[in-house]
């Protein structure tokens, strides 16, 4: 099995577009000009998230090199137009792999984007990313 392979099966096994937000009962009801993290209509990709990893991830030979496995958690802003904006990583495990999920995530086409009172808003949105070398 290879390695993107390995990659799209842990992460359609997260969740069924390998993409989490986090949920409340209550969203925001005004748009005071920042960034939601929860809203009426979460932003969406158009497209399939695990293919698009399993064909751009590339594993770091660092973390290859030094057998570093493991999830890799990325958050980024959704704009009004679906472009991401400020990646960063909330959890990582070097060798690499944390610089790759940002080099890949900034390469994304646009995503759906979330919506408050029918508008368009940015929307904080969080990404978890398995990094699983073969046996």
């Amino acid at each position: 099995m290879t390695i993107s392979k390995i990659l799209l099966i842990a992460c359609l096994l997260t969740s069924s577009h390998c993409l989490t937000a986090q949920v409340t009962p209550e969203v925001q009801k005004e748009d005071d000009g920042k960034e939601f993290k929860y809203v009426e209509v979460m932003p969406r990709c158009p497209f399939n998230v695990g293919e698009y990893l399993a064909k751009h991830l590339k594993y770091p030979k660092k973390a290859r090199k030094n057998n570093i496995e493991g999830r890799v958690g990325a958050s980024f802003i959704v704009q009004e137009d679906g472009s991401l904006d400020s990646i960063r990583i909330i959890k990582a495990i070097g060798g690499g792999c944390d610089e790759e999920v940002i080099r890949v995530i900034k390469g994304m086409p646009a995503w759906k984007p979330g919506k408050q009172n029918g508008k368009c808003v940015k929307v904080w949105f969080n990404m978890p990313v398995i990094f699983k070398l073969e046996d």
